[in-house]
Parts: structure tokens; C-alpha cells; sequence
């Protein structure tokens, strides 16, 4: 079933916050009777305000830059919503539920090149089982008055997850795991190990592809090896390729010594078969950090992304403690092998997310001592730009970690983010500005919010 991080998150800040209270009863037992209760009621004011807020997942702007797509938690469960970025309060529903109160959900936004098609996961027409959607968005969307059609694609039977168009806009690729019965990675709840460990009970996330321009339902095609569990993908620029960080099954315990793939992919004509096809080519290694030397031996990678002229790959190489927690340096390898470089040695932050300008620079969002920042970097020289912006709080698009929605020309950056003064809500960050330093000096594209205040002091 689709699961935004915010169910994720919302019931561990109870936890936390009912933690607090009885670990201050435990080491406190001396409390006044007034003590005790004003401290009750302060807790439960924080509950209080859990409930008060609104959910906002994933977040897209259009290619274009002229459509604003995000989820939005409602009374029936996670829906999606499409709007002008111009005038992000008209807002029009997308999606396949036939009737109210349908109590599903739906998200993970994806945009077509062509910023007119959107591709989405839901589980409203077939419950407790996400499928790839994809939404046509006509009429005059870009005043608020846009037409809907969503069609299913897919007639999945596992976890499905992130989907991509290619860069041509004819294909989707997502991750799948046919036949799950758990969430994949590393981090995600499981039964025991029962059996001959490592091969009973193992559920291997591939990548699953399907053709956009099609009109009825299909079984997904496997498009990676059975033998390799991935768990982040890129396409080539020329739509025939992708790159992606895999690891040998289980997929559970294998994350910290993952290898960065490419691969060719099935043609068109193994597409229109509609069923499973394995392997569409041969898989090959062309980064093993165990095999390295230098200050990228041993550790983790993520976050991989093709140069526009497909010749370089770029990636966050580093000490990551757990698949999601990325952080490091930028480096690059060409896309068929040899010595990874890396291109922010020298500089005192921490990239986790990346997003070619074009083939001589990279935007980078990351770390700075305690704020959030997004810079463009030069990747011969490893020179920053000034910041974007450089703000003390939480940034991204309910993607990866501090992942960030774009335009085409990357003149617009979108995200979800919030601080510890500031409530989550929608913002865009335009590039060639001034460096903005603060939540309130970027553009707020969403209220939904608004009049939230903290119950915490500063």
C-alpha cells in the first residue's frame, strides 16, 4: 500500500514525545503534584499539535516550470493535486478513485518530459496493491483550469516504487519486487530469518519498465538480473540505458557494499510482449568501492546521475550509516569504468543529493555546519558558487535525502521543508539571486499551515 514518509514519520514523534514524558517521571520522581501535571499538559499539547498540521508529500514541478504537482494528506487518505506554479491555490485533483471517501492513497509524482503526462502510485482501484498511474493533463492548466484523464498501466503483484520517465518520455521505469511481502531495504520491518539464510524467504528488488504511451494494463517488464537487488537507478540521457547502485540478494543486509551498474535495456519489441523478460542485457560493475583504492575504499554510494552527454556519471560516495542517510563527497567515473575522482574534497560540507547543470557543472544540495544550501559546482575545478540558499532547515521532495524537483533549465527548484520555527509547506527557490538565508525569503507556494505556531520555546 503507497506510504508517504509522513505516516512514516508522524507515529515515531508520538513515541518520541510519550518517551519523554515517562523518562522525566522516571528520573524526576520528586515532582510536585503541580509540576507533574503542568508537564502533562504541555506534552499533550505537543500531540495536540501533531494532529493540527497537514501531511504534504512528494513534490514535482514540470520540465517547464509551468505545473506544480504534490500530495497533500486529505480526509480520504493521500491524494495528489496539480496547479499552476503561478498560482499554486488552484488547485485540481488527480486521480483514478470513482467515488468520495475512498479512504486510499496515492503519490510518488513523477513529470514527463513533455510536462503535460505525470506518472503516479496508487492503490485506490486495486487496494493494498500500488499500481503506476499515469494522468494526461489538459485544458488550460496553466490558468487553473486543467483536465484530467488518469489511466493504469500496470497489473503489479509486489512493492512498487519511484517511478522515472526516460529522457525521450516513451518508457517508465520503477522498482519493483514481485511478490513482496514486506517493504525492500535494509531499514524496513521483516519476519525472522527462517531457513537457508540468504536464499529462503529472499525478495529481490529489480527495476520494472513499462511503455508510457500505452493505453492497457500490462505486467511489468524486469528489465535488471535476477541476481542483483537494486536500490537506486538513473536513465542514460539517450533513453537506451541506466545506471544504478545494486548489491547480490538479500537485498536486507547488503546495502553497505553495493556496486554502481550500467546496462542496456530491452528493446521495444521485448516491451510489447507485456510480461517478465529478465535481463534485457548484460550488467556490468564499473564501480566496486571495496576494490578501490584511495579515500572511497570500503564505503557507500548513492545517489547516481548520467551526464547530459552520457559520457560521466556522478554519484555521493562516504560513511553512510544506513541507506537513505546519504552524505559524503561528489564524485565521478566514467560511465564505462576506470578511477572514480572526487570532485569536493576540499570542501568543509557534506553533498546528498546532485543534478547535472549540463556536462561541466552540478547542482549540489547539502549540509553546511547546521544549515541546508544548494550550490553549483564546477566539476574540473570543484569550485562552489554562492549558495542558492543557506537556511536552517529541512529540504526535499519526499524523494531521497534533500532531493530536490527541478525544470529542465534548472532555473527553479521545488521542495517540501520546514525548520523548528516554521511549519512544513511547498517552497521554490529560484537560481541567479542573491543567496536566501532564511525559510521566509524563499517563495512559499503552499498554506496549508499557516497559523501553526510552535509550542517549544527557542
Amino acid at each position: 500500500m503507497f506510504v508517504t514518509p509522513n505516516r512514516q514519520i508522524l507515529p515515531g514523534l508520538r513515541l518520541i514525545a510519550a518517551f519523554t514524558l515517562t523518562l522525566g517521571m522516571v528520573i524526576a520522581p520528586a515532582l510536585s503534584v503541580a509540576q507533574e501535571s503542568a508537564a502533562r499538559v504541555h506534552v499533550e499539547e505537543v500531540l495536540k499539535g501533531l494532529d493540527r498540521s497537514h501531511g504534504l508529500g512528494p513534490v514535482a514541478i514540470s520540465p517547464d516550470g509551468t505545473l506544480l504537482a504534490f500530495t497533500h494528506h486529505a480526509k480520504d487518505g493521500w491524494g495528489v493535486e496539480v496547479a499552476p506554479f503561478s498560482d499554486p491555490a488552484k488547485t485540481t485533483r488527480v486521480t483514478a478513485v470513482k467515488k468520495a471517501d475512498a479512504n486510499c492513497g496515492e503519490g510518488m509524482v513523477k513529470w514527463a518530459p513533455d510536462s503535460r503526462r505525470l506518472a503516479f502510485v496508487g492503490d485506490c482501484e486495486t487496494r493494498d496493491q500500488d499500481n503506476i498511474y499515469l494522468a494526461t493533463i489538459g485544458g488550460d492548466a496553466a490558468h487553473g483550469k486543467a483536465k484530467v484523464e488518469v489511466v493504469r498501466l500496470t497489473e503489479a503483484k509486489g512493492e512498487v516504487g519511484f517511478p522515472e520517465f526516460s529522457p525521450d518520455g516513451l518508457r517508465i521505469a520503477f522498482l519493483y519486487v514481485p511478490g513482496a511481502t514486506r517493504q525492500a531495504g535494509a531499514l524496513a520491518a521483516m519476519k525472522p530469518w527462517a531457513g537457508v539464510i540468504g536464499e529462503d524467504g529472499v525478495e529481490i528488488q529489480r527495476v520494472g519498465l513499462i511503455d508510457s504511451t500505452g493505453k492497457k494494463l500490462v505486467v511489468p517488464a524486469l528489465a535488471t538480473p535476477a541476481n542483483l537487488h537494486i536500490y537506486e537507478f538513473d536513465w542514460a540521457p539517450d533513453s537506451k540505458s541506466l545506471a544504478y547502485v545494486a548489491a547480490d540478494p538479500p537485498g536486507e543486509n547488503n546495502w553497505w557494499v553495493a556496486k554502481l551498474y550500467t546496462q542496456k535495456l530491452p528493446t521495444d519489441k521485448d516491451l510489447s510482449a507485456g510480461t517478465p523478460v529478465g535481463a534485457g542485457g548484460e550488467s556490468k560493475a564499473i564501480l566496486a568501492p571495496a576494490e578501490v583504492s584511495g579515500a572511497l575504499h570500503g564505503l557507500q554510494i548513492a545517489v547516481p546521475r548520467w551526464s547530459p552527454d552520457g559520457k560521466q556519471i556522478a554519484f555521493i560516495g562516504g560513511l553512510m550509516s544506513d541507506q537513505g542517510s546519504t552524505g559524503g563527497d561528489v564524485w565521478l567515473i566514467s560511465a564505462t569504468g576506470g578511477e572514480p575522482r572526487d570532485v569536493t574534497a576540499e570542501r568543509p560540507t557534506s553533498p546528498a543529493w546532485i543534478a547535472w547543470q549540463d556536462d561541466s557543472q552540478l547542482y549540489v544540495s547539502e549540509l553546511a555546519g547546521g544549515n541546508s544550501q544548494l550550490v553549483r559546482i564546477d566539476v574540473a575545478s570543484g569550485k562552489a558558487s554562492e549558495p542558492v540558499y543557506s537556511f536552517e532547515g529541512t529540504p526535499g521532495d519526499g524523494q531521497y535525502e534533500m532531493s530536490l524537483s527541478t525544470t529542465k533549465d534548472r532555473s527553479i527548484f521545488v521542495f517540501n521543508a520546514s525548520s523548528f520555527g516554521h511549519p512544513m509547506e511547498i517552497f521554490a527557490a529560484k537560481t541567479g539571486g542573491a543567496t536566501v538565508t532564511e525559510l521566509a525569503g524563499l517563495r512559499q507556494l503552499t498554506h496549508f499551515n499557516d497559523g501553526l505556531q510552535p509550542v517549544w520555546s527557542r
